[in-house]
């Protein structure tokens, strides 16, 4: 399994859009698809940085015709990977390891029901 720092909430919402998109986006594309974000161009730059040196994003420089080249960012890591990764920290931080003891915690407050069970057995 390929291991990425933590993402921020902000990087988690590029990663998603990367993910759903499924093609390398340029940094204008990004923006175009993300209208409720008032980020400038500069800010999703950083972020995108930031998702680099985390292993999470790579870029890829493509020259343009007369203009500087531009990179086209895509994911490293999966979404179901990334899901996978962050499923262990939170077993092994707050339930000892124990996927046990996650699932008694998720019983105990409702949210794991028997149609949830069930659901997943038939799965299995």
């Amino acid at each position: 399994m390929v291991m990425v720092k933590p993402l921020s909430n902000a990087e988690l919402e590029i990663m998603y859009l990367l993910w759903q998109e499924g093609t390398p986006l340029t940094a204008h594309q990004i923006l175009e698809r993300m209208p409720e974000k008032s980020w400038k161009v500069e800010t999703l730059l950083t972020f995108l940085s930031r998702l680099q040196r985390k292993g999470a994003v790579g870029a890829t420089k493509v020259p343009t015709a007369g203009r500087r080249a531009h990179s086209l960012f895509s994911p490293i890591i999966s979404q179901t990977e990334y899901c996978q990764m962050q499923n262990h920290i939170l077993i092994d931080k707050y339930h000892g390891g124990s996927v046990e003891a996650m699932l008694l915690s998720l019983v105990e407050d409702n949210t794991l029901t028997p149609e949830i069970l069930d659901s997943v057995r038939s799965k299995m």
